[in-house]
């Protein structure tokens, strides 16, 4: 959105256009500023919003802690989430793992030692 409104604005003072150009362009980047401040005032796209960032943070730290050696799944465990929790926590992370790194080609493995004996 910031980079539409800029190039609008540039644009709309730009030299290389006619005066005709420039005026539709100030108007369609007043049209634009308006309708992105309605969306913002919108309470269901705040909402869409603050759950958007509260889920990634809730992903983050799940992942943070599924990962770390010492905690992995215990944590949530000992932390006496529900079973349906834990099982949530562990179904997140596993599909973002098949999403992500899946289909990625297997590292080459590294020759055994004993082949230069």
């Amino acid at each position: 959105m910031n980079h539409i409104d800029e190039h609008l604005a540039t644009a709309a003072t730009s030299n290389k256009y006619s005066s005709d150009i420039q005026a539709t362009l100030t108007i369609g980047k007043r049209t634009l500023n308006r309708y992105y401040n309605m969306m913002n005032h919108s309470e269901l796209y705040c909402i869409a919003i603050h759950m958007s960032l509260l889920f990634f943070k809730k992903f983050i730290l799940i992942c943070l802690i599924v990962l770390h050696p010492r905690h992995k799944l215990q944590y949530f465990q000992k932390a006496h989430w529900k079973p349906e929790w834990i099982m949530a926590a562990e179904q997140i992370l596993q599909d973002e793992f098949d999403r992500t790194y899946r289909f990625q080609e297997e590292p080459a493995s590294t020759p055994d030692a004993s082949m230069y004996d």
